[in-house]
Parts: structure tokens; C-alpha cells; sequence
């Protein structure tokens, strides 16, 4: 990847910090906090160039920025998170505990 830009090295940076510690990429904001740029269309301009080298994926939906060698693993963090979330709510919330399960089932095709 040595032809990313200064900007787009730092972003790619961050955004993997950003997964490794939450497990979730971060949003737009977040980055443009991270990286000290005012505008969130900025931030747009380096995720498009990223997704155009596809170093990259990303849509419109929040957080959605995922490597492209890693997209399956990511979503795995995601729903072991989310899994470990919901079976930490009370036991009298079964719909929780059914959701985990199910949840739990998508992981395994993964």
C-alpha cells in the first residue's frame, strides 16, 4: 500500500485502532475528530479514494467502513459483541436471550 497518502495512511490507522479496541469502525466524525479536520466531507473524499483502491469498503450507513481483506472478520466482532450483549440482559427478557441465539446461528455461517 505504498501508494496511500499521508492522510490516507493516518485514517487507515485510525480506523484500525478503531476496530481493534471497539470492534465497530468508527464514524465519520470520530475520524474527523481523530485526524483534526473540520469537515466531514473531507473525510468522505479519503474514504472514496480508499474504497477506489480497494484497500477498503464503505457505504452510507454509519460505521460501515470495513478492510477488504477483513470484512468477514469484522462482522464477526460485531456479532460476537452484539451476542455477548444481549445474553447479558436479564433472564426474564427471553427476547434478548432469542435474538443472541439467532445471532449465534449467523455466526456459524460465517
Amino acid at each position: 500500500m505504498s501508494n496511500l497518502t499521508i492522510r490516507e495512511s493516518d485514517l487507515l490507522r485510525f480506523v484500525r485502532s478503531h476496530i481493534d479496541a471497539n470492534g465497530v469502525a468508527p464514524s465519520y466524525r470520530e475520524i474527523s475528530e481523530a485526524l483534526n479536520l473540520k469537515s466531514l466531507s473531507s473525510i468522505h473524499r479519503i474514504v472514496r479514494r480508499l474504497a477506489d483502491k480497494s484497500v477498503i469498503t464503505a457505504t452510507h450507513r454509519g460505521r460501515s467502513i470495513a478492510f477488504c481483506d477483513e470484512e468477514i472478520p469484522v462482522v464477526k466482532r460485531w456479532l460476537e459483541a452484539r451476542i455477548k450483549e444481549l445474553r447479558r440482559a436479564p433472564s426474564s427478557s427471553t427476547t434478548s436471550h432469542e435474538r443472541a441465539e439467532m445471532l449465534d446461528d449467523e455466526l456459524a455461517t460465517l
